[in-house]
């Protein structure tokens, strides 16, 4: 039987199912710490499953739409059925640069594989100038690489909300080192 762990914002529904003492509180809270989640036998199968799920689903899907934008490049501008299907991969950007999409979504993934695996580097500090140098460097390639088109007016504020979004995230994690 698995101890309950109850809310504290529910101090009624727990003053009557239990003793008022606070040691019940915490000698529960202490149990339910000290189960194990998994075992050895469950983690070899679990990381079979998951490692190959995270590769397709992580890498394979900006990688496949990238690889489908380029293979249909004559059919961006002209057709109307492709445009309605994909046109969220690649519509906003210039038309040498529709592939963007891609470099966008593998800037998240690396600042998602920092906060989740950055904990292994063992300095908090190193965790956070890793990802400002993955920040800093989607920045200067935002800027040298212009993925959208300036002269109009729609995607020139693109242009600027990815700017400040790349510059938002800089300063947070910016602030992580304070």
């Amino acid at each position: 039987q698995l101890p309950l762990v109850r809310c504290a914002c529910s101090r009624k529904a727990t003053a009557d199912a239990a003793p008022s003492s606070p040691s019940w509180e915490t000698s529960k809270l202490r149990s339910a710490s000290s189960i194990a989640a998994t075992t050895s036998t469950s983690s070899v199968p679990m990381a079979a499953l998951t490692l190959p799920q995270c590769i397709l689903y992580v890498l394979g899907l900006p990688l496949a739409s990238g690889l489908l934008i380029v293979r249909n490049r004559d059919r961006l501008q002209d057709d109307a059925q492709f445009k309605r299907r994909f046109g969220l991969l690649f519509k906003g950007y210039r038309p040498e640069r529709e592939w963007w999409e891609v470099v966008v979504a593998l800037r998240k993934v690396a600042i998602v594989a920092v906060g989740t695996f950055g904990s292994l580097l063992g300095v908090l500090s190193l965790q956070a100038m890793v990802a400002l140098v993955i920040v800093f460097l989607s920045i200067v390639a935002h800027l040298v690489a212009k993925p959208f088109d300036v002269y109009q007016q729609k995607t020139r504020r693109l242009h600027v909300l990815e700017c400040v979004g790349l510059a938002v995230a800089w300063g947070t994690f910016w602030g992580g080192l304070c």
